[in-house]
């Protein structure tokens, strides 16, 4: 069996002498033109394999599959897998069994497969960013062709102003967006009063929207994290915009309660309910990625930097399905302070 695998397999006796070894160990070993006939000596093998049969088979010391260079074929990998022969008695040194296999193409293939997955990556980026950078440029650069013949007008101005505010806005948001994903976590020095920021943090919803935004607060209210007060507060408005967005002008209902844990610790459980209809089950589930949206504006970064932000302050989001009316839409906990 051991002749007709195409991996390399060298078998050695308690006293390190080779007793098989088949046609690809000997191609490892010796290069393409192997010499059968002629026997596989100890001191032939590369010192890493001989250090690491030497310790299994004298000292019954096994290692993970480790990787092996090779000097007859340079460029090429070899994963190395040893298994040891026990004696029934368990007694020291025992047999044992190389297996070596050529992982060159595995590792080409895998770094083909890892370049195509991020030129994939790169590209729906690259077309989420244009489509929104389009959004905003739109109506400003309407606005810039009107400007000779309107520009003095009460009314345009107006419209201008109203444009220039929300279109920058947007491509603020869009920004802050990519700097939470890619800079390191900030220290979560402050002690936030919970309650506070998701009234900012719903008013900011709304002004960068146009719209109107009541909060349906229930709950603890003197609630208070230990937490990065600006990032927290980012992820509190991607989710009063998501809320926002499903039922304009509705108030969104946030609950907090707060979970004491043994031994002396607690965390604080906050639940978002907008008055929209809820997420269907494939949405809620793919909600938090990266670029996922079901809407034509947006980039789909919101609910996944909130749950960036809220891992970093070691806690949990997760977007839900309701089963009750009254369920929640997103649920997170964080350590209270």
């Amino acid at each position: 069996m051991l002749g007709a695998i195409t991996s390399g397999s060298l078998v050695v006796g308690a006293d390190l002498g080779a007793r098989h070894a088949n046609r690809a160990f000997l191609q490892f070993l010796r290069g393409d033109a192997p010499q059968p006939d002629r026997r596989v000596e100890f001191a032939e093998l590369p010192p890493p394999l001989a250090g690491a049969l030497h310790d299994l088979v004298e000292r019954g010391q096994n290692r993970e599959p480790f990787f092996l260079g090779s000097e007859i074929h340079p460029g090429r990998r070899h994963r190395v897998s040893l298994v040891p022969f026990p004696h029934p008695d368990g007694r020291l040194p025992q047999p044992a069994l190389a297996i070596v296999e050529d992982y060159t193409q595995i590792e080409t293939a895998q770094r083909a497969e890892v370049e195509a997955s991020n030129a994939r990556l790169l590209a729906l980026i690259a077309k989420r960013f244009a489509h929104e950078i389009r959004n905003s440029l739109v109506p400003l650069t309407t606005h810039h062709q009107l400007l000779d013949a309107e520009g003095d007008t009460a009314e345009f101005r107006a419209s201008l102003k109203e444009a220039l505010g929300r279109e920058t806005g947007r491509i603020q948001r869009f920004t802050e967006q990519m700097l939470f994903l890619s800079q390191p976590a900030a220290p979560a020095g402050d002690l936030v009063p919970v309650v506070t920021v998701l009234e900012e943090s719903l008013a900011r919803a709304a002004r960068a929207l146009g719209a109107e935004a009541r909060l349906a607060l229930e709950g603890d209210r003197t609630a208070i994290v230990r937490a990065h007060r600006p990032g927290l507060a980012h992820a509190f408005e991607e989710i009063f915009l998501n809320a926002l967005q499903s039922a304009p002008g509705a108030p969104v209902r946030v609950r907090l309660e707060v979970e004491r844990l043994a031994p002396g610790g607690a965390r604080l459980v906050v639940r978002f309910r907008d008055a929209g209809p809820g997420l269907a089950p494939e949405v809620a589930a793919r909600a938090a990625e990266p670029f996922f949206t079901t809407r034509n504006t947006g980039v789909g970064l919101g609910l996944a930097v909130a749950r960036r932000i809220v891992e970093q302050h070691a806690g949990r989001l997760e977007v839900r399905v309701r089963a009750t009316p009254d369920d929640p839409d997103v649920v997170l906990d964080l350590p209270l302070a």
